[in-house]
């Protein structure tokens, strides 16, 4: 397990999901690539436009998409985790998320319900897992927003990749990255 402390990250709203889409789907792609400069969207788009997508007959009678499930081994703790969020660029006034220990792991699993027409289908799935403990909410570090610190946990996950599933309809299986988020209830100090 790797330990960072003592860490502060400042990001800018309106870039956050272009990042997290990045860091998900070109990073980590390009960490166990051979070639990170290969557009992996490119092939899908074209496959769509050209209509060469296979429909729900064929992805049935399927045994196995190909799934890629060797993964980068992650299990990473940071304590003292600071998030800076100004409002806008070069603004003196931010949002700051603090936590005692940030925890990020990965792994890949089996799970039903992406394929539309075969629920019990099981795919797999890569799973980001990311826990924060004794969090707080606060206004240019100083202004305390929660009453008491709270827990959260961030799961993302995506399909592994699969050189067959580009060429899948999204109208058949379900491609799509899943975000849940859990908080402990908040109590925010409004003055």
């Amino acid at each position: 397990m790797t330990r960072v402390e003592d860490l502060k990250l400042e990001f800018f709203n309106e870039a956050f999901m272009r990042f997290f889409n990045y860091f998900f789907q070109q990073f980590m792609v390009a960490m166990t690539n051979t070639d990170p400069y290969v557009d992996t969207m490119q092939e899908e788009f074209e496959a769509i436009k050209q209509r060469k997508t296979m429909r729900k007959n064929t992805v049935k009678m399927m045994g196995d998409f190909q799934q890629v499930t060797t993964h980068l081994e992650m299990d990473v703790t940071l304590t003292n985790f600071q998030i800076i969020i100004p409002d806008r660029p070069r603004s003196k006034t931010f949002l700051a998320l603090t936590a005692k220990e940030f925890h990020v792991s990965q792994q890949v699993q089996l799970k039903a319900g992406r394929v539309y027409s075969d629920k019990e289908k099981e795919l797999y799935v890569s799973s980001f897992r990311m826990q924060a403990t004794k969090c707080r909410f606060s206004v240019n570090g100083e202004t305390i927003l929660t009453e008491r610190p709270f827990n959260m946990q961030i799961i993302y996950e995506s399909l592994a990749y699969s050189p067959i599933m580009l060429k899948v309809d999204p109208k058949v299986v379900d491609q799509s990255s899943h975000v849940r988020l859990r908080f402990d209830p908040l109590q925010f100090r409004i003055r």
